[in-house]
């Protein structure tokens, strides 16, 4: 039998858009590396517009 369960994931308020993230071992208790979302963003605003060339742990 699998067990579900609710997370709540911290969420970051921001007039542009909210974010909000996951880490595996930090939020979730399977194994990723990490995964975020960005949402709510207003008509006409524009969130990130800039790329990683390396993201460490």
């Amino acid at each position: 039998m699998s067990v579900c369960k609710l997370i709540s994931l911290p969420k970051i308020l921001d007039r542009r858009g909210n974010l909000s993230f996951a880490e595996s071992g930090n939020h979730i208790p399977f194994d990723i590396k990490r995964v975020y979302w960005i949402y709510d963003v207003p008509g006409g605003e524009t969130r990130g517009g800039h790329a990683f060339r390396e993201t460490t742990k």
